[in-house]
């Protein structure tokens, strides 16, 4: 029936704006927050680490670290937001064009009037 194309048309019309919604905060909180390092132990927290000395250094493996500054993060993110906005550019025409294909919203057929003698 038309009204059951008619309420699928509308979900997928409200699904959108919450998703568009969800995408909109995930950008801001990649471009604008701070990254979680997830640092933990030894007393440590993101903006100081707590390191020891340890006893055999020749038994174990020596660990490394790769620091860079938190701009190629910010640089990173921006890239790909720029990226998803061209990207949804083309979605949503893509998209647009494939909801009104043939009609983007049924109508109810025309009653025929009753004849009554």
């Amino acid at each position: 029936p038309a009204w059951v194309f008619d309420l699928r048309q509308i979900a997928l019309a409200i699904f959108t704006l919450i998703l568009f919604g969800i995408l909109l905060f995930i950008v801001g909180e990649g471009l604008l927050g701070d990254p979680e390092m997830f640092i933990l132990g030894n007393g440590s927290y993101p903006w100081s680490l707590e390191w020891f000395q340890p006893r055999g250094e020749d038994m174990l493996p020596q660990p490394w670290i790769v620091s860079v500054s938190v701009w190629y993060f910010r640089l990173l993110m921006l890239c790909w937001a720029l990226w998803l906005a061209a990207a949804l550019l083309r979605w949503l025409r893509w998209g647009w064009t494939q909801y009104t294909t043939g009609q983007g919203w049924k109508r109810r057929p025309a009653k025929t009037p009753s004849v009554t003698d």
